[in-house]
């Protein structure tokens, strides 16, 4: 089952930008900010990396100098510069997010499963957050259903044997323990 995107006809997607990205960066709270010509500047900027071109499309100046200045502003506006640090910075790491988490749910491989969920985990600076990991299951979700079974183990959860607590580092293909580092002896 494939989701046909929606893209509106005034703010196509960029050459080189993913539909995705572009679809998913148009719903974002830094984008409705934007006034409707700033949008088009921006949709104009990221097409052809050209802030000069984008000024002379949108708000109609003829002055070079003044289509400069228009530019310039326009670039420099809060709103604006929010939009395009957004855009630049933290949508491509929010993508890579995503696409980490669902590979560490739906993978096939457990390996790749594992993988996927300790990069996500450091991407995402949740290394020592217990409550927020991925869990790491023998087989992938199936589409249909939900699994009522849990997984045995996190990564990164802390186990106790012996009265020393470990930080468990990798796993099997079943959620097992393959290898743990010591974190601390437990006082009595």
């Amino acid at each position: 089952m494939s989701t046909k995107l929606r893209v509106p006809p005034e703010y196509p997607v960029p050459t080189g930008v993913p539909a995705t990205d572009w679809v998913k960066f148009l719903t974002t709270s830094v984008w409705t900010a934007l006034s409707d010509k700033q949008r088009r500047f921006f949709s104009i900027l990221v097409s052809t990396g050209n802030a000069t071109v984008a000024a002379r499309e949108v708000y109609g100046c003829a002055n070079s100098r003044r289509v400069s200045q228009t530019a310039y502003q326009t670039i420099r506006a809060p709103r604006f510069a929010k939009a395009w640090r957004f855009f630049r910075q933290e949508l491509p790491r929010l993508v890579l997010l995503d696409s980490l988490k669902d590979t560490a749910v739906n993978a096939t491989s457990a390996v790749a499963r594992v993988e996927a969920a300790a990069l996500y985990s450091k991407l995402a600076g949740l290394e020592s957050s217990s409550e927020a990991l991925l869990p790491v299951e023998s087989t992938p979700k199936p589409k249909a259903s939900k699994s009522t079974e849990k997984p045995k183990h996190f990564l990164n959860e802390i186990v106790v044997q012996d009265e020393v607590e470990y930080r468990v580092t990798k796993l099997d293909a079943n959620g097992e323990i393959e290898n743990a580092e010591e974190i601390s002896v437990r006082q009595k």
